[in-house]
C-alpha cells in the first residue's frame, strides 16, 4: 500500500503543476482513487481467494491507467498510449465484473469482517 500512495502522490506531485486551475479536483480525484485502493488492498488481505485477486487486477489495471493517460495527455504524447489505456481499461472491467460475480466465493480469514 505505501508503494501504491507513494505513485499516486508522485503522479500527483508530477502533473499538478500542468493543472494549477483545477488542482483541488485533482487532489480530491487522489484522495477518493486512494481510498478506492486501499478498500480493495483490505478485501484482499482479509479473504485470500481467486475473487480477491480478481478485484486487485482489476484496481491495479485502473491505476495503471489513471497514470498512463496524464502521462499522455499532459507530458508524452506516444501513440501507444492509448492502446495500452483501452486494453488494461477492458482488462480492469474484466475482472472487475468478475469480482462481482464471484464475490459470492469471499470466505474471510478472521471473525471481523466489515
Amino acid at each position: 500500500m505505501t508503494l501504491i500512495t507513494y505513485v499516486l502522490v508522485t503522479v500527483a506531485n508530477l502533473i499538478s503543476p500542468a493543472v494549477n486551475e483545477h488542482s483541488l479536483v485533482l487532489n480530491i480525484l487522489v484522495v477518493f482513487f486512494a481510498i478506492f485502493i486501499g478498500v480493495c488492498y483490505y478485501i484482499y488481505l482479509n479473504s485470500k481467494t481467486v475473487t480477491s485477486y480478481s478485484l486487485m487486477v482489476a484496481a491495479s489495471c485502473f491505476l495503471i491507467v489513471n497514470i498512463v493517460t496524464a502521462l499522455h495527455r499532459l507530458y508524452v504524447p506516444l501513440d501507444v498510449f492509448p492502446v495500452i489505456t483501452n486494453l488494461l481499461q477492458i482488462s480492469g472491467q474484466f475482472f472487475l465484473v468478475k469480482f462481482f460475480i464471484e464475490q459470492h466465493n469471499l470466505v474471510p480469514s478472521g471473525k471481523d469482517y466489515f
